[in-house]
């Protein structure tokens, strides 16, 4: 009868203690739950956050997926001067000895944010060498596109109550665009009242292989000023020549769906510059 009271007791000492561990166990995974469901919540805020400057301290911090790497690089002849823009040689000149030109932009699209770095020749009057020039893009729905790069086309001091007609390179809904901004002739003399900006588009690449199909060339170990350390599979070149504006283009676009670190590619500098003297 005692052995039988004993094996009781035993049983229900263990049968309080399960008891107490599952309580323990319940209250414990409800609170994981709980704590992701609003790690969850606080990441779907952040977001969702429009404000530029907090999603910009937020990527310093905790860095989104690299999505995909484009590479650019692009010529410009000199029929494109003198036909296409319509300079005279001395023009030509100013410009090749006072301008910064560009010699390959890298644009790296994050899943919060777009990076776009570019590999500038400042006037050689300043340095010889190349210069790096980072500009980051947040989105905000207004649709503007945001200047890159642009280049004066005649001298300051001849157009002192105007801007001067000038070439601008931009980036606008994840594309490239070069173009001539410019102020008719008819509209130079007098006030700027009534002044009209003219526009010519030089070229429009899109950062997606699907609209540039027709322009998609042989893969390459070195194209488009990207250099590639290893075979990459996901890579695609494009590339395009205009024999009219005497103008032309390379782009590489490294598809990474946010599985790899832009580190891996590096801008490399244009073998020479060219400069009328």
């Amino acid at each position: 009868m005692d052995i039988l009271w004993a094996a009781m007791a035993i049983c229900a000492i263990v049968s309080v203690v399960f008891y107490v561990l599952a309580i323990s166990w319940q209250r414990t995974l409800r609170s994981q739950a709980g704590a992701i469901r609003m790690l969850g919540q606080r990441l779907e805020t952040l977001e969702t956050m429009e404000d530029p400057v907090m999603r910009r301290k937020i990527g310093d911090l905790m860095p989104s997926p690299l999505e995909e790497v484009c590479v650019l690089s692009f010529r410009m002849g000199s029929g494109f001067w003198l036909d296409t823009v319509g300079l005279t040689e001395t023009q030509v000149r100013h410009i090749h000895e006072h301008g910064t030109f560009v010699g390959s932009i890298k644009i790296e699209i994050w899943r919060s944010h777009v990076t776009i770095t570019l590999r500038e020749l400042p006037p050689h009057t300043q340095s010889s060498s190349w210069q790096t020039r980072t500009v980051d893009i947040y989105e905000t729905g207004s649709g503007a596109g945001t200047v890159l790069w642009e280049l004066d086309l005649e001298p300051t001091a001849n157009v002192s109550m105007r801007k001067p007609a000038a070439l601008e390179l931009s980036y606008e809904n994840r594309a490239i665009v070069l173009a001539i901004r410019y102020i008719p002739k008819e509209n130079w003399p007098g006030a700027s009242r009534g002044e009209t900006a003219g526009e010519r588009v030089v070229f429009r690449i899109p950062l997606d292989p699907e609209h540039l199909a027709e322009f998609r060339t042989p893969e390459t170990a070195v194209h488009a000023g990207i250099e590639a350390q290893e075979e990459d599979a996901s890579a695609t070149s494009f590339a395009f020549q205009d024999e009219r504006q005497d103008v032309d283009w390379h782009l590489r676009i490294h598809n990474f769906n946010g599985h790899m670190s832009s580190g891996k590619w590096a801008i490399i500098e244009p073998r020479c510059a060219l400069r009328v003297s």
